[in-house]
């Protein structure tokens, strides 16, 4: 049977909700997203900055496709990397019926995705937003992808958040060392749950996935 975070962490759902965080479970996806367009307005502390970040992240990818050349140059290389995406486990969002392990967008989905891109760039469009659309207008790239890119590009503002979270209730931590993928690869010390499976997410920073079962979706959006 799933169990909640809350049970994991040893704390309560009505703590956990009253410190702004999402109670999903420690052991299953929760058929939720993170929604980047809801990081513009998010008013949590820890969270200001993060869409500037994903912004910047894509921009930057942006850049990269408007000076490259030629496909597979020194700068579609790069751009393609940027696009490349490791799996970010236990956000506890996502479709997984029996794992938090998370969605990743490996070498072959980030080619055609850095592809697209190009064409997009090509055609004069240079707004990194379109990014947020990518889901409509790439296959393979869903609403949970997308949620772990956001994650993955935003994790040094949830890892501020699950700390301040578990400082709040009195959650037992552990230091854990993590790398960053986006802040110049560098290295940095947080305080995360011993239970280790629950990055926290805020609840404002979540919206409803779509679902292929019986309409058995639950909304964490603001």
């Amino acid at each position: 049977m799933p169990v909640p975070i809350s049970t994991a962490l040893g704390t309560t759902h009505a703590a956990l909700v009253a410190a702004g965080a999402f109670d999903g479970f420690a052991d299953v996806d929760s058929r939720l997203h993170i929604d980047p367009a809801l990081l513009k307005t998010c008013s949590v502390p820890e969270l200001v900055g993060a869409y500037a970040t994903f912004q910047k992240y894509f921009a930057d990818v942006v850049r990269l496709l408007d000076a490259s050349v030629a496909p597979n140059d020194a700068m579609y290389e790069e751009a393609r990397r940027r696009l490349t995406f490791a799996e970010l486990p236990h956000t506890g969002l996502g479709y997984g019926a029996k794992t938090t392990k998370g969605s990743a967008i490996g070498r072959g989905l980030a080619t055609k995705l850095t592809a697209l891109a190009a064409q997009i760039v090509g055609a004069g469009i240079k707004d990194p937003a379109i990014f947020e659309l990518v889901g409509l207008l790439q296959e393979g790239i869903g609403a949970d992808r997308i949620s772990d890119m956001t994650a993955v590009i935003i994790l040094p503002y949830l890892l501020r958040f699950t700390e301040r979270v578990c400082k709040d209730l009195a959650i037992p931590t552990l230091a854990t060392k993590y790398r960053s993928g986006v802040e110049g690869g560098r290295s940095a010390t947080v305080a995360s749950p011993r239970d280790g499976r629950s990055r926290r997410s805020p609840r404002r920073s979540a919206a409803p996935l779509p679902s292929s079962s019986a309409g058995n979706c639950r909304a964490a959006c603001a």
